[in-house]
């Protein structure tokens, strides 16, 4: 896979501070995706999976999510969202049935009212299901308009900034 900010079939539009030693790509379609789930309860949270590939260019990894899978079997309240094992069994299938030959590059989460940082308990959660280096974590809050994305760094979590991509010319 070609990291999409090289490739011309591509028009790249940076969200905040990009780091030097890794880089997010969120494809326009799987952003409005999030973002649309996020916005459709405003009375509990909801979340899902991003889903995607990993990449390395120049020594740099980087991960490309093309696809967001909701969990509506997750368990969202007002001051967070759980995966249990019956939303997991969903979103496995719905890898199988639509991304395939993709992987999980990370989750998302809507904050409600209470901005787009993570928890203790986000943190234990990826800590636990996204420890590879390359997976990331999206919060969102959509009654303040808010989005952040975090990562792994130097066996810390710290947010990042990310790009949105769209096929050159579209």
């Amino acid at each position: 896979m070609k990291i999409p900010s090289v490739d011309p079939a591509f028009a790249c539009r940076r969200v905040g501070r990009i780091d030097n030693d890794f880089q997010a790509f969120f494809d326009t379609a799987a952003l409005d995706a999030i973002l649309a789930h996020s916005r459709s309860r405003t009375d509990r949270s909801v979340g899902g999976i991003l889903i995607g590939a990993f990449g390395s260019h120049s020594r740099m990894p980087f991960i490309r999510v093309e696809g967001y899978a909701e969990a509506p079997r997750g368990v969202g309240s007002n001051s967070g969202f759980k995966m249990p094992g019956e939303a997991w069994a969903d979103i496995t299938l719905a890898m199988e049935e639509k991304w395939p030959a993709k992987m999980m590059v990370g989750w998302h989460y809507s904050h409600i009212g209470a901005g787009a940082s993570l928890t203790q308990a986000d943190l234990e959660f990826h800590k636990a299901y996204f420890g590879q280096p390359w997976q990331i974590a999206m919060v969102s809050d959509p009654i303040r308009e808010m989005h952040g994305v975090y990562r792994w760094k130097d066996k810390f979590i710290s947010e990042t900034g990310f790009f949105v991509v769209d096929k050159a010319n579209s």
